[in-house]
């Protein structure tokens, strides 16, 4: 354990002095040594619920079209974005992804967008890399549902398995709606595409079990129904050492302006009506009960607390964890 360091005037006098007495720079200062770098370090955050280690996993970013967001009013989505010193135009919505190692399993909720949304995505293999975390010592692939960007990572080089070894787990209805030949020829033909391409990133498991509502996915990890975006749309309660952690995959796609307005909801809900109901009721339950949630598109790492109120008359705020520099349990 790393001892905190509480300063006071003393220690904050003896350091003024032994810095004092350090060698002056040459004359001219220093030089850089390299280039500036023009990128940044992976994305990688860890912190603990209990006994369980989090590790929030970048998979990079994407931007969307306020066309995707049909309710929304644009001049106060610029508003928003003034006030949170966003540029104007496309949404940036980021891609998270969540391990969680329980000591005897190692899981991975959702699995990113792969190679199909371009470069700003698909870093999941190399920032597992950067965390220290193999892909063949993933137990299990937990999804919060199928969507391209949240399965899409799961294959790896030449079309095979990134996760060799992992099991695939989906919410029954999920899996049932994506492998629905009816469903598939009801929708337009991009949609088409997005079944197709479902299908195809789900083969590469040789093993995938279903659960239904409320299934207890391991020990202190269960399912939380969160339907309307799609029609199995899971989110997951960790808890564990008194703790608990929501992840709750794509409550919010556009955190600069959901939070404020819930009832806005985005173009690929399956069911905009029943997604808008599901918003509403885990907003208002994971403020009031202060519960720390985990979002598959909120900012990176995506985790921290949901508040009523906030600027103007908005409907909720979300107030990020701070970064903790140990692992240790709160």
């Amino acid at each position: 354990m790393i001892s905190a360091v509480r300063l006071s005037r003393r220690s904050l006098l003896a350091s003024l002095l032994a810095t004092a007495a350090l060698p002056l720079l040459p004359a001219g200062g220093l030089r850089a040594a390299q280039p500036p770098a023009g990128q940044q370090v992976p994305g990688v955050y860890r912190t603990r619920i209990g006994e369980v280690e989090v590790t929030a996993i970048s998979d990079g970013w994407l931007e969307l079209g306020l066309e995707l967001f049909p309710g929304a009013d644009p001049a106060a989505v610029r508003a928003f974005q003034e006030a949170a010193f966003l540029p104007g135009g496309a949404l940036r919505t980021s891609l998270n992804t969540y391990v969680l190692n329980l000591g005897d399993r190692l899981i991975l909720v959702d699995a990113g967008a792969g190679g199909a949304f371009g470069p700003t995505a698909g870093h999941l293999a190399s920032h597992l890399a950067a965390a220290g975390i193999d892909p063949v010592n993933i137990d299990m692939v937990v999804l919060t549902h199928m969507h391209p960007d949240h399965i899409g990572g799961v294959v790896g080089a030449e079309g095979k398995a990134l996760f060799p070894n992992a099991e695939l787990l989906v919410h029954a209805a999920e899996w049932d709606y994506w492998h629905d030949d009816a469903a598939r020829a009801a929708v337009p033909d991009d949609i088409k595409a997005m079944f197709d391409g479902i299908r195809e990133a789900a083969k590469v498991f040789s093993r995938m079990r279903r659960f239904d509502d409320g299934a207890e996915i391991v020990p202190g990890l269960t399912a939380v129904p969160l339907p309307g975006h799609t029609p199995g749309h899971t989110g997951f309660r960790l808890a564990s050492g008194g703790e608990s952690l929501l992840i709750w995959g794509d409550v919010v796609h556009a955190p600069v302006m959901q939070f404020a307005r819930p009832d806005w909801g985005i173009a690929f809900d399956v069911d905009p009506d029943q997604a808008r109901q599901t918003r509403a009721q885990i907003l208002a339950q994971v403020a009031d009960e202060r519960t720390l949630v985990a979002g598959m598109h909120l900012d990176f790492p995506g985790l921290g607390h949901v508040t009523r109120g906030g600027e103007a008359d908005a409907a909720y705020t979300f107030v990020p964890l701070k970064w903790e520099h140990d692992l240790n349990p709160r």
